[in-house]
């Protein structure tokens, strides 16, 4: 009986080892995770994509503004 009881115990003690190990692999990966998520993230708005974005919006609106100002130029001079 003291064989199997210590073959028991052994079974037991390896098994609660490898949860053990798996659990603080676990606790590893997560945070690792949360560390990789509190960086804080660059603005889209002040990466290279968001100033081009900018740009181009503000070109078209001073281009829009500019077609309207011509357009209405030329209409009050073929009143005259």
């Amino acid at each position: 009986m003291d064989a199997d009881n210590k073959k028991t115990f052994d079974n037991l003690i390896s098994s609660v080892k490898s949860k053990v190990e798996s659990m603080q692999k676990a606790k590893q990966e997560a945070e690792k995770k949360q560390e990789e998520n509190t960086e804080d993230p660059t603005p889209f708005l002040k990466t290279w994509k968001g100033i081009l974005l900018i740009g181009v919006i503000i070109v078209a609106v001073l281009g829009a503004i500019a077609y309207f100002i011509k357009t209405n130029s030329s209409e009050e001079g073929e009143g005259e």
